[in-house]
């Protein structure tokens, strides 16, 4: 009777009823109020049955409003030690609203009355539970579909997929509420475990052995549910005055304008953006200016990628080390940069086709009353006529002048008025109409264009108004400054060299010896010299060189005291356009680790260890890799460099021998198995690292994460809004609770403070971690890479020095190939120091010799 009745009033609950629902088109959520009733039922009957779903099951999973509002009265009664039962329940629904015929109170008598066991009440609750998690995806689903009809502007389609991963990802962990307690004999067991499965490991480790037999001793492994923070002075150091210019894949932007995510020009093409900003404070400032004139500005840090005739691959050097090195007679005039490569630019639409305009501007007469063109060259005119296209035609008005016209004439049948010449109104638009020769300019929107564009401009321009010399040198002569410093950009972009002088040219006049204007005469190299002309005549004249000129360091100066930023880029170089085109340079250790255990791992499964799928048995660990700074193609040349034993440079530039080719090859073959997996997508928020590390446990049961680096993280908007520490802290909360659910030991890369570099100790200590003291607090372990070999090589005296130089030549004898980590913080360890080999050609760390370890040192 009870159940018969109670089976009425969860009808009168549903609404509308299916079969009004199927009578107005729509569907009902899935749910189950049968199930939701039993299980209230059972815990008003016993309450200890609530314990049995409360791991799982909140009062947000049930469907009827009703239903939700008992069960989170119930859990507050029980909370406080009373007693959970219809009577005393009923005084907190006397004002509510009736089920069908029935108050609230009768019901909850139904309730209990109708439940006659307790023992089903966990899997009452699992079918709740489910149906919620069902209804969760229809309203997942639901979003997905409108924010993609409706998509705001500043919500890209990207950030959709990852919003609707994250809502997914946090769906599927949203019933693991962690196991709550546990009995300490069974910590104790486990702890037991630990300590024989160390007992039983080579080298008595507990953790996950990182290969670094002296750090592994120290730390006993890599331990789970560790945050390990390695931390070390930026290997960027490309800090520049904030209106120093860089170029972007549009154009040219100052320091101070760049944003996270802006995408970058690079030297040879390749995708490259902006990864970091980091602002330096006030710095000193110096000038760099090269053989042909250009020039730019950065601090005593700034890197560059230099190369000398002696050396096999670049070095990169300081500007302090450049300007150390040029006081040495043998580097001046020796050292230089790589070229642009040119490729970047808008594909807008231009007004006048590129040939076109630079030939107007070289030969054309820009004022007047109409277009004229001057040539004795036929090729020219119809060349011309050929890219004006098929409505304008050249009338011949002298000798070598044509005036450009347009083909129909200028009145048209019905048409009243004269029409106007699409040519003139074109060069109106670009400001070049009734300018004189020393008034000439180019565009800037021509400037920024693709690199066809801007080659086939500064062909119209040489084609009409430029010379091959019979050395193979290209020479351009103009008046206007405006024109001489845009076809040295032009130039420039390109990857070319150019060179201006100053001409004072004299003409006599009824016998009076005049000053003509000054002229500027700019000497041109390209690579390849006959890509600068479409002119047959001109063409031919082209000689090849037989040395390419080179790019080289004519000095370093200080110049002033400024306000200075650096930043991160992407490019697998590390390289970025500054000022006038030129090339400028934008952690070794932990890719060791991450392929050291990985590759233990693929040993372990390859000699079949850990077949009946007891991970215990296995050495090492699946690997999951967040690259926010390196691409994965940069990632895997340099662990390919580092196993092969092949310098990186060489690899890139395919500058290696057939024995080398032989050891790539079988390097690859052997990374090619490691359960090593990247994510290099930049720009991520800690939240949404969490939400992918999840699915990688899920799917490959990763046991170590590495973040590279932790600054390149992002917080909540939120926090964001807070302040950067605010930020950072977040950031380093997330990671220690990601590491404690997933139970793995996580490696987060930080940068360290610049003020390391302002101390008599290079050796950096736990305050110079940037930015926040909650990396410090949050972190388990903090280890810090030390080379002294770095700051000794900055040292270096002038060769004329001659017992300074022998005394550093001995210093660096002591320190090459060294490293340190200092251990700085060990929750549950010591602290210390442990010294590595170091290979600086293939960026590898490894153990030292016996020999050569250091004893212990603990602070």
């Amino acid at each position: 009777m009870q159940i018969t009745a109670l089976k009425k009033t969860a009808a009168a609950l549903r609404d509308p009823s299916p079969d009004k629902a199927q009578d107005i088109g729509f569907r009902n959520p899935p749910h189950n109020i049968e199930a939701e009733q039993a299980l209230l039922g059972a815990i008003l009957v016993n309450n200890e049955a609530l314990d049995r779903v409360s791991g799982f099951l909140d009062a947000h999973h049930y469907f009827d409003p009703l239903h939700a509002s008992i069960h989170e009265t119930i859990a507050k009664l029980i909370h406080a030690g009373k007693q959970a039962t219809p009577i005393t329940l009923k005084t907190f629904f006397e004002n509510a609203e009736p089920v069908g015929d029935l108050t609230v109170g009768q019901y909850l008598g139904r309730l209990a009355a109708s439940a006659t066991t307790i023992i089903n009440a966990r899997d009452y609750g699992r079918t709740v539970y489910d149906l919620a998690v069902r209804r969760n995806l229809i309203l997942i689903g639901e979003d997905m579909v409108n924010t993609a009809f409706d998509s705001p502007v500043d919500f890209a389609p990207t950030e959709q997929i990852e919003d609707a991963e994250n809502k997914l990802f946090s769906l599927a962990e949203s019933g693991k509420y962690g196991k709550g307690f546990e009995a300490f004999g069974t910590a104790v067991v486990t702890a037991i475990e630990m300590a024989g499965n160390a007992y039983k490991r080579d080298g008595g480790l507990s953790g996950i052995a990182t290969g670094l037999t002296d750090l592994d001793g120290k730390m006993g492994g890599l331990q789970p549910s560790d945050l390990i923070v390695l931390a070390g002075r930026p290997a960027m150091g490309k800090a520049q005055p904030l209106d120093a210019k860089v170029l972007t894949r549009t154009g040219w932007k100052t320091m101070g304008e760049l944003r996270l995510g802006d995408q970058l020009a690079a030297i040879d093409g390749r995708p490259s953006r902006v990864a970091g900003l980091f602002p330096q404070g006030r710095k000193q400032i110096f000038r760099i200016t090269f053989s042909d004139g250009r020039s730019t500005e950065c601090c005593a840090e700034h890197l560059w990628r230099v190369w000398y005739r002696e050396w096999e691959v670049p070095r990169v050097l300081t500007t302090a080390g450049l300007q150390q090195k040029l006081t040495c007679k043998r580097y001046k005039g020796r050292l230089w940069i790589d070229l642009f490569a040119g490729e970047f630019g808008h594909k807008d639409a231009l007004p006048l086709d590129p040939w076109l305009l630079g030939a107007l501007i070289g030969d054309g007469k820009l004022s007047g009353g109409s277009v004229t063109f001057s040539t004795a060259e036929p090729e020219q005119i119809a060349r011309l006529l050929e890219r004006a296209g098929s409505a304008f035609a050249a009338n011949k008005t002298g000798t070598h002048d044509y005036r450009i016209v347009t083909a129909a004439g200028r009145t048209r049948p019905g048409q009243q008025g004269m029409v106007p010449n699409a040519i003139k109104q074109a060069l109106v638009g670009l400001g070049l109409w009734d300018v004189r020769s020393e008034q000439k300019f180019i565009p800037a929107c021509y400037l920024g264009a693709t690199r066809e564009f801007r080659i086939e401009l500064l062909r119209g321009l040489l084609d009409t108004d430029g010379w091959a010399e019979k050395w193979g040198s290209v020479r351009f002569t103009t008046s206007s400054p405006l024109l001489a410093e845009g076809v040295a950009e032009l130039v420039r972009s390109l990857g070319g060299i150019c060179r201006t002088s100053m001409k004072h040219p004299h003409y006599t006049h009824l016998g009076e010896r005049r000053a003509g204007l000054p002229s500027h005469v700019i000497n041109i190299q390209l690579a390849n010299q006959a890509e600068l002309f479409h002119s047959a005549r001109k063409q031919e004249r082209v000689r090849p060189f037989r040395f390419n000129k080179r790019l080289t360091i004519a000095s370093v100066e200080p110049t002033r005291v400024a306000e200075a930023q650096c930043i991160a880029v992407t490019h697998p170089e590390k390289l970025y356009i500054t000022d006038d085109y030129i090339v400028t340079h934008n952690t070794s250790l932990v890719t060791n680790i991450a392929f050291n255990i990985a590759r233990a791992r693929a040993k372990a499964l390859e000699e079949g260890r850990g077949k009946d799928g007891d991970e215990k048995e296995l050495d090492g660990a699946v690997v999951g890799f967040f690259s926010l700074e390196m691409s994965s193609e940069q990632l895997a040349t340099r662990i390919l460099s580092e196993q092969a034993e092949i310098p990186s440079e060489k690899i890139r530039r395919g500058m290696i021998s057939e024995d080398e080719f032989r050891r790539l090859r079988d390097a690859s073959a052997e990374l090619a198995s490691l359960p090593l997996y990247i994510d290099q997508t930049g720009g991520i928020s800690v939240a949404q690292l969490a939400a992918r590390a999840r699915k990688l446990k899920r799917q490959k049961g990763v046991g170590l994460i590495v973040v590279d680096y932790l600054q390149l993280l992002t917080g909540s908007s939120r926090r964001a809004s807070e302040g950067r520490v605010q930020e950072i802290t977040e950031i380093t909360t997330g990671l220690k609770a990601l590491a404690k659910e997933l139970a793995v030991p996580i490696i987060a890369l930080s940068q360290l403070s610049r003020q390391v570099e302002s101390r008599e100790d290079k050796r950096p200590q736990l305050s110079d971690l940037r930015e926040s003291g909650s990396i410090e607090q949050d972190a388990d372990v903090v280890l810090f890479v030390y080379r002294e070999e770095y700051y000794v090589q900055r040292a270096e005296p002038p060769m004329s020095k001659v017992e300074e130089y022998a005394k550093w030549q001995m210093e660096m004898e002591r320190v090459h190939g060294l490293a340190e980590v200092v251990i700085g913080k060990q929750r549950h360890g010591p602290t210390g120091t442990v010294k590595l080999q170091f290979n600086g050609a293939i960026t590898r760390f490894g153990n030292l010799q016996e020999g050569d370890r250091m004893p212990d040192r603990h602070d």
